[in-house]
C-alpha cells in the first residue's frame, strides 16, 4: 500500500477489500467486522504526530467515493503499520450490516477532527422510535460529511422546506449547528402538534424558515414553561452563535429540564407507551397448571441396592 501526502493536513489511503481477498467480501452474521492494516511511507510515519487521528471508513464497492460511508472507525495513539477493525457499532445506517463487497478508505487527519456529518434532512418522518423505546434518525440520503463528500451545497439545496435550517434555506453551507435547528423544528412540532414553518407551498415554507418570527411558545400551549421555552428558542436562534453548539449541549439541556426534579420518563416507559400504541401487548399470561419443582429425597442404601 502506498500513501500520497495531500497539503499539510492528511494522508489518504484506499484498500479494495475485495480485490485484496481476490473474491467477495462476505461478511458474517452480525456482529459482523473488517479488519485489516494501514500503512504509509516510511517519510510520511516520522511526521505522524500525537495528535493525528485515523479515520477508517466503508462504502458499498459500488457507491461513489465521496459519498456517506456506511462505517467510520476513529483510531488514536498511531503507530504504523496500523491494525483497524471496523464492527457492526460503527455502522452510521439503522438496518445496514457490514456484509457485501465493500471498500475500505483510510484517512489520516493531522488535526484530530471529526467526521463533521450533517444530516440535513433532520424531520418528524426520518426518526423513528423502536418497539424497545430506542430513538433512531434515519436516511442519510443527503448527509455530508467533511472531506467525504463533494456535492453542490451553496448552489442548490436539499432537504424540507419547513424543517431545515436558515442557512440551508438561503442556500449556505452548513455545520453540526443546522441540524441543530431542525431538531428544534421536531421538537417544536411534538409540543404543539404542527409544524410553525409549514406553508402552502416549499417556497412559502422556506421564507418562513428565515423571516418568520420565531413565537414566544407559552402563548401557543400553556403546558410549555419557561425553561422548555428558552431551549426552543436556542434551538431555532437565527444567529449561530446563539444557536446550541453542539447536539451535547442540547442534550444536557433536555436532560436536565426533563430529571431536574427526580425520576422522568425512560426508554422503557417509551417502549410500553409505542407497543400499545401500534397493539404490541405482551401476551397474555398462561392458563391452566403449571409445572412445579419436585423435591426427591435422597435414597437410603437399603434402596439403593435394590
Amino acid at each position: 500500500m502506498t500513501g500520497r501526502h495531500i497539503g499539510f493536513a492528511f494522508v489518504v489511503l484506499t484498500i479494495a477489500v475485495s480485490s485484496l481477498l481476490g473474491c467477495e467480501k462476505k461478511a458474517p452474521p452480525p456482529p459482523a467486522t473488517i479488519s485489516g492494516t494501514v500503512d504509509v511511507a516510511p517519510e510520511l510515519a516520522k511526521d505522524v504526530t500525537p495528535n493525528y487521528v485515523l479515520f477508517v471508513t466503508v462504502r458499498a464497492a459500488d457507491a461513489p467515493p465521496f459519498g456517506p460511508p456506511i462505517a467510520a472507525h476513529r483510531m488514536t495513539d498511531l503507530t504504523f503499520p496500523v491494525q483497524y477493525t471496523v464492527t457492526q457499532k460503527d455502522v452510521f445506517f439503522e438496518g445496514v450490516v457490514l456484509e457485501g463487497k465493500v471498500n475500505v478508505y483510510a484517512k489520516l487527519d493531522k488535526d484530530g477532527h471529526p467526521l463533521g456529518i450533517v444530516h440535513r434532512d433532520v424531520s418528524m418522518k426520518n426518526v423513528m422510535i423502536a418497539f424497545e423505546g430506542d430513538v433512531k434518525l434515519t436516511d442519510f440520503g443527503i448527509a455530508k460529511a467533511r472531506g467525504f463528500l463533494v456535492d453542490q451545497e451553496g448552489e442548490i439545496v436539499a432537504g424540507k422546506a419547513d424543517y431545515m435550517s436558515p442557512e440551508q434555506a438561503d442556500f449556505k453551507v452548513t455545520d453540526k449547528r443546522s441540524d441543530i435547528f431542525s431538531a428544534g423544528v421536531v421538537l417544536g412540532h411534538l409540543l404543539l402538534g404542527k409544524n410553525i414553518f409549514k406553508a402552502a407551498t416549499a417556497e412559502e415554507s422556506r421564507q418562513r424558515i428565515m423571516n418568520a418570527p420565531i413565537p414566544d411558545f407559552r402563548t401557543l400551549d400553556s403546558r410549555i414553561d419557561d425553561r422548555l421555552n428558552d431551549i426552543l428558542h436556542r434551538c431555532l436562534a437565527r444567529e449561530l452563535g446563539q444557536r446550541y453548539q453542539t447536539a451535547d449541549e442540547l442534550m444536557v439541556a433536555l436532560e436536565y429540564y426533563i430529571y431536574g426534579a427526580g425520576y422522568g420518563p425512560t426508554n422503557e416507559t417509551l417502549g410500553k407507551f409505542i407497543r400499545e400504541l401500534y397493539g404490541q401487548a405482551v401476551p397474555a399470561a398462561a392458563t391452566g397448571p403449571h409445572g412445579a419443582t419436585e423435591v426427591i429425597p435422597r435414597p437410603t442404601t437399603a434402596q439403593l441396592r435394590h
